[in-house]
Formats: C-alpha cells, structure tokens, sequence
C-alpha cells in the first residue's frame, strides 16, 4: 500500500491507495488537518499530527484508520514524527516551553 496526505476534499485528510493506483481509501476524517506522518517499523500503525500550523498534536492508530489513540495534547506544535527502529519509542520536535526542542514517548 501506498500511504499520503491530501487535500482533494477540501481539508488535509490521510489516504491508502494501492501501489498500481487502484483502491484509494480515505483513512481520516477529521475537521482539522492532518499535516504529516510517519509509518511503525513493522508497518501496522502510524503517528499522524492533526491540527494546524500553530497547534498541532500526535496521533496514532492502525493503518486502516481504526484504533486512534491521542498521543499529545496541549496548545503547541508537533512536527518532524519519527519511530525508533525497534518501534519502542517516538521521537518529535515541539515548541511546547517555547523553542524547538526534541522530545521523546515510549510507546509500549
């Protein structure tokens, strides 16, 4: 599967796709927008911000769009998601104490 952001329906929504294009399927469907994401090491959950750009949080949910889980809540910007290699662990930048700084949440 193919995995992107797009805007076709007027807002930033996350989509799956087939690799020969066919199969197209909206994975969220969100009034904010979901601006970035990063895929689990073993391929079965993905970090996504939702927000704008000036507040937005992490999520995570399986890759067909069930499971959501909030990771962040708060009035600042995540961006630049990444997974540890073992998938253990994520990683982030946020301006939550008022500079960019990177931070990091166990995941198990």
């Amino acid at each position: 599967s193919v995995y992107f952001i797009s805007d076709r329906n007027g807002n930033y929504d996350f989509y799956q796709k087939n690799i020969d294009g066919t199969g197209l399927k909206r994975i969220t469907d969100s009034p904010a927008s979901e601006m970035e994401f990063s895929l689990s090491p073993d391929g079965t959950h993905v970090l996504y911000t939702s927000g704008d750009m000036s507040a937005a949080d992490i999520y995570i949910m399986k890759t067909d769009g069930t499971g959501i889980k909030r990771i962040t809540d708060n009035h600042s910007r995540e961006t630049f998601l990444s997974w540890s290699p073992n998938g253990k662990t994520i990683s982030f930048v946020s301006d939550i104490d008022g500079d960019l700084e990177v931070y990091t949440i166990p995941m198990e």
